[in-house]
C-alpha cells in the first residue's frame, strides 16, 4: 500500500482537464491508477469504492474507466525476466541518452535485448530472461514509464517480471507473483 502511494506520482496525469486520472481508485478488492498510457493494479485492497487524489487524499468524483477490460486475458508472446535489477540499470541507461519523441524517452525491445538509440550513439543491452514465446516483434515504449513500473515493482518486492503482448502495437502486460501488475501502451513507430 505504502508503494503505491509513494509512486502513484509516476503513474497519475497531472491535467486539470480529467480530474479522475489524477487519483487512485479503489473498486472495494484492487487500486487502480492510471494516466491513459499505463496502468498499475494491485489486488488485494479491500477499501471503500472511490476515488482518491494520489497526493491530498481528496475524494474525485467521476467514473473512473473500466481498467480491468484492458488487461489481455491470454498474450501471444512471453517473456520472462528473472532480473528487474539489471532490466532497471539498463533502462537507467537508455533513458539517460534523453531520446526524446513525442511520447518520451524511447526505447525497444525485441527478444530479451532493449535498445535505444541517439543521433550520436546507440545502446543495447542484453537482459537477463527467457523467451517462453517466440516474439519476433520489435515493440517501441517510453522507456520512463517502464522504468518507473520495475522501481514501483522493486518496492513492492517483485524480482522478476513476466511481459506479455500480442503484437507490437498491443499493450504490454507486466505480471509479477505479488499482487501486482502493470499495463503499458506502445509506441507507434512509422
Amino acid at each position: 500500500m505504502l508503494a503505491l502511494f509513494k509512486h502513484a506520482k509516476n503513474f497519475v496525469s497531472h491535467s486539470a482537464a480529467k480530474p479522475i486520472f489524477n487519483g487512485i481508485y479503489f473498486d472495494g478488492e484492487k487500486a487502480m491508477v492510471t494516466n491513459t498510457h499505463l496502468a498499475i493494479i494491485v489486488n488485494d485492497m479491500p477499501f471503500k469504492k472511490q476515488i482518491i487524489h494520489y497526493k491530498t487524499g481528496a475524494v474525485i468524483e467521476g467514473k473512473f474507466p473500466d481498467v480491468i477490460k484492458a488487461i489481455p486475458k491470454k498474450t501471444e508472446f512471453n517473456i520472462d525476466f528473472t532480473d528487474i535489477d539489471q532490466f532497471i540499470k539498463a533502462l537507467k541507461v537508455a533513458i539517460s541518452l534523453d531520446i526524446k519523441g513525442d511520447f518520451g524517452p524511447k526505447c525497444s525491445l525485441e527478444g530479451t535485448f532493449l535498445s535505444a538509440k541517439s543521433s550520436d550513439m546507440i545502446f543495447t543491452a542484453k537482459l537477463t530472461g527467457t523467451i517462453l514465446d517466440n516474439p519476433n516483434h520489435e515493440t517501441f515504449f517510453n522507456g520512463k514509464y517502464m522504468y518507473d513500473i520495475l522501481m514501483f515493482f522493486k518496492d513492492c518486492g517483485v524480482r522478476k517480471v513476466t511481459i506479455g503482448f500480442n503484437g507490437p502495437l498491443e499493450a504490454f502486460k507486466l505480471t509479477t507473483d505479488k499482487g501486482v501488475l502493470a499495463l503499458l501502451t506502445p509506441i507507434r513507430i512509422n
